[in-house]
């Protein structure tokens, strides 16, 4: 597989760190996603004491194996501060669809979520990554982004 393409259930528990002060700031707990586009908006974070906060992928340094990293703890906002977050879907949500053919016959639900990295284009306004494909439990392409 591509190393830009990754599981969407291998990024989900990703620490988020701040390498200049070699803390972790919170782990990776779900995304926003824009429907009309695929692209990720922004990722939700689990910090320890303060519950979710929301990190925009403009403010992504980068997606690692084992991290995603960001300049500073100021990259993690409120979600409540950012008003588009509350009419935007979580990515998590996708995994319990029911997958209908065209004809109404179950087909299954989705089981995983591939992610697009393209986080060396953050800074210059290109979003981080869209979810490109979805499989559904038996392993049928459902929908390529």
């Amino acid at each position: 597989m591509d190393n830009s393409i990754r599981n969407w259930l291998d990024l989900r528990g990703l620490a988020v760190t701040i390498p200049g002060e070699g803390r972790s700031v919170g782990k990776v707990d779900d995304f926003y996603y824009k429907e009309d586009t695929n692209a990720v908006y922004a990722l939700r974070v689990k910090q320890r004491i303060y519950g979710f906060k929301a990190l925009a992928t403009s403010a992504i340094s980068t997606i690692g194996p084992d991290a995603v990293t960001v300049a500073n703890e100021q990259m993690l906002i409120d979600e409540s501060n950012d008003g588009e977050l509350s009419q935007l879907p979580l990515g998590n949500n996708l995994l319990s669809y029911k997958v209908l053919s065209e004809s109404g016959t179950l087909l299954g639900t989705v089981g995983n979520i591939l992610h697009r990295s393209a986080c060396s284009l953050a800074h210059s306004g290109i979003s981080v990554g869209r979810w490109s494909n979805l499989f559904c439990e038996r392993g049928d392409r459902l929908r390529e982004g």
